[in-house]
């Protein structure tokens, strides 16, 4: 057996047997063994009296021969679609597993691609076994074809093969270059499901295949290790039956921040307020990018699901997106007041709010996306002013749910009930605009309604 192989199979024996055993200590706090055998026979025996007693399958029968058909249907959209997954992925780590343990296995006589290619092996393999089981499970239940599934099941294996590449360079790039890919990737969706051209949704799979020839010679170029491995290390320790069991969370000790290597950090820093604020924010959201991402992740997922089911639900999908993304907003500037050097110096809360604000708006573009993409898709004449609503109705709720967040903060007293309830009134009257779009005018209530001073909080 050769060696390289032979280390790789002892670090991951190792790995698991200590990943097993901490697991195994926690569940052992966590709960006990005879009540947990007698819960899961009961929890089996209920399950088994379901499917026996019921007919759910044959009543859902009509629904997955729905799905069968929207599954063919659309083959060449959903093919376009399934990239979004990978660029997302790119964001939280290089979709390889390489650890501290395979950097110094590099570092001895091992050859770095041998090393790498083992931990891609593997992840193909533990997710082609995944695929297949669903794939056997969804066959025996459902009546959707063995074909349609195989196809698929060749789709999601076959891309996980071709974006390990791309995935691993994109992690290294800047923050910029993944939001334009994105952007990329909406608009080509957007043609394949206007013109339904199988053409262009093959183009995908062909561009990463000829990526391949310039990916492969500079795989391990311009590669931070040290980043890789603190994100992979997190991932790979990181055990919910643990920090159950401990009361406590491992932390990821983040000494590559993504912001780290921006040419903008490197220029002489200026010290005026607004550049101390933006500085004091940059580290902030640094430290809990992850938890940002996936909160706005989901907000973008269910507005771009939404964006293909009706207008009705999407336009429902939008007030509850702007009422979800104006409390989180909210609330993250209320936790940033908790932590580090503001626990203890004086605050200037309306500066920071301004600059704030700014950070805010970035991510409310990339929410824009579907957005766009809906309307260019349903284009009408009040399509315009629907997005003007759209963008009164949010600034209006982030200034009332930060300036309530700010009265609690300096401890004032004042109501905003009564700014609340004007703000749910105009996300209900987003979703009215589905049946009457002429609606969309009441945004030049916003003008009677709150001074203008608030809007320049944000614009300004």
């Amino acid at each position: 057996m050769n060696k390289t192989l032979r280390a790789n199979l002892f670090v991951r024996n190792k790995r698991f047997r200590k990943k097993l055993h901490l697991n195994m200590m926690g569940m052992k706090v966590l709960f006990d063994v005879t009540t947990t055998i007698y819960s899961l026979i009961l929890v089996v025996y209920l399950v088994a009296a379901f499917f026996i007693t019921s007919d759910i399958l044959e009543e859902s029968h009509d629904f997955f021969v729905m799905m069968e058909k929207q599954a063919r249907n659309h083959f060449w959209f959903i093919l376009s679609v399934l990239p979004f997954r990978y660029i997302m992925t790119s964001f939280q780590g290089p979709g390889v597993v390489y650890s501290t343990s395979e950097h110094k296995m590099a570092m001895l006589p091992h050859e770095r691609m041998k090393v790498w290619l083992f931990s891609c092996f593997v992840k193909w393999f533990k997710n082609l076994l995944i695929y297949v089981l669903i794939g056997v499970v969804v066959s025996f239940v459902t009546p959707i074809s063995l074909s349609l599934i195989t196809a698929y099941i060749l789709i999601l294996f076959g891309y996980d093969v071709l974006f390990t590449a791309p995935v691993w360079k994109l992690f290294q790039e800047r923050f910029y270059i993944k939001l334009a890919l994105l952007a990329g990737e909406a608009f080509l969706s957007s043609i394949v499901y206007l013109l339904e051209s199988p053409f262009i949704g093959l183009l995908i799979p062909l561009i990463l295949i000829g990526m391949h020839f310039f990916l492969i010679p500079t795989l391990f170029h311009n590669i931070n290790w040290g980043r890789v491995t603190e994100v992979i290390d997190f991932k790979i320790w990181r055990m919910f039956l643990v920090s159950k069991a401990t009361q406590s969370s491992y932390k990821r000790n983040k000494r590559h921040s993504i912001f780290r290597e921006s040419k903008r950090r490197k220029k002489p820093f200026q010290y005026t307020h607004q550049s101390v604020h933006h500085r004091l924010w940059l580290i902030y959201f640094g430290k809990n990018i992850g938890l940002i991402l996936q909160l706005v992740g989901a907000i973008l997922l269910l507005l771009s699901v939404l964006a293909f089911v009706s207008d009705l639900y999407f336009q429902i999908g939008i007030a509850i997106g702007i009422y979800m993304y104006s409390n989180i907003s909210a609330s993250l500037y209320n936790d940033r007041f908790q932590s580090d050097i503001l626990r203890v110096l004086p605050w200037d809360l309306h500066t920071y709010k301004q600059t704030f604000l700014k950070w805010v708006l970035y991510g409310a573009g990339v929410l824009l996306l579907p957005v766009i993409i809906y309307g260019v898709m349903h284009w009408t004449m009040w399509q315009p002013v629907q997005w003007v609503l759209y963008g009164c109705v949010f600034i209006y709720m982030l200034n009332v749910k930060i300036d309530k967040t700010i009265t609690i903060l300096a401890k004032q007293l004042h109501s905003f009930e009564l700014d609340e309830g004007v703000g749910m009134f105009f996300l209900v009257v987003i979703v009215a605009t589905h049946f009457y779009p002429a609606i969309s005018l009441a945004f030049l209530l916003f003008a009677v309604i709150f001074k203008r001073e608030k809007i320049s909080l944000i614009v300004g």
